[in-house]
């Protein structure tokens, strides 16, 4: 990381917890392990892994493609990735992928020429997945702050994110900016559009610390957040 992009881990540490919500701060204060949230890197594990699949089956059938595993394969992703997830009594509520460069979104976008190379000292977030229950938004900020931390451990330049447009709008709370100015469509998923997100861990930080600061609390409202 660039010095000028360090920022105090205290300082990190008190930003994020402001973000998070009811859900977090009972996992905080939980001494019966109801909740938990776990982060392994490397290959997944047999219940992560089949959440994964059952998700994909119901909402993602493209993410079981030949295509998909074979970009899979070429870029060993999941071997390399970090998988945070959240527990609820013991089953799985909410999962999230966490990579270093190479990435899948090269692989998915149409065109990546112009993709800056700094990117490359970034992290991808994918394989964003929720539950549709009452917790749901908690779920999601919880998995997103784990990401935000994560990257700081790994000293990471920023983030970077291929994602619908609900998606996008919980990462632009967090200051993650759109790339393109319009959708890209990736054939891959069915022609579906989906955006480009990133911003450096420098501005991540100033806009949730300039929101909170104004009263002005960054809220991710109980929007749906499909897989991304």
């Amino acid at each position: 990381m660039l010095p000028s992009e360090m920022v105090p881990i205290d300082r990190v540490s008190a930003i994020v917890y402001d973000q998070l919500g009811p859900l977090d701060r009972i996992i905080k204060q939980s001494t019966d392990s109801i909740i938990n949230t776990h982060i392994k890197q490397g290959v997944v594990d047999q219940k992560v892994s089949q959440y994964r699949s059952n998700a994909y089956q119901d909402r993602m059938p493209y993410f079981l493609s030949d295509f998909y595993k074979k970009v899979e394969h070429d870029l060993d992703i999941d071997a390399r990735s970090y998988h945070i997830h959240i527990e609820i009594l013991g089953e799985i509520v909410g999962s999230l992928r966490v990579t270093c460069a190479p990435f899948e979104f090269k692989e998915v976008l149409p065109v990546s020429e112009g993709i800056p190379s700094e990117f490359d000292q970034y992290i991808e977030l994918s394989r964003l997945i929720v539950d549709h229950n009452r917790w749901r938004a908690d779920i999601g900020k919880l998995l997103i702050t784990r990401a935000i931390q994560l990257a700081f451990d790994l000293q990471a330049k920023g983030i970077v994110a291929l994602c619908k447009r609900p998606t996008a709008m919980v990462f632009s709370r967090y200051g993650l900016e759109k790339y393109h100015s319009k959708p890209i469509i990736v054939a891959s998923r069915h022609y579906q559009p989906y955006y480009l997100m990133h911003t450096t861990l420098r501005r991540l930080i100033m806009h949730i610390d300039s929101t909170t600061h104004n009263d002005k609390k960054t809220t991710v409202k109980n929007i749906a957040i499909p897989v991304v």
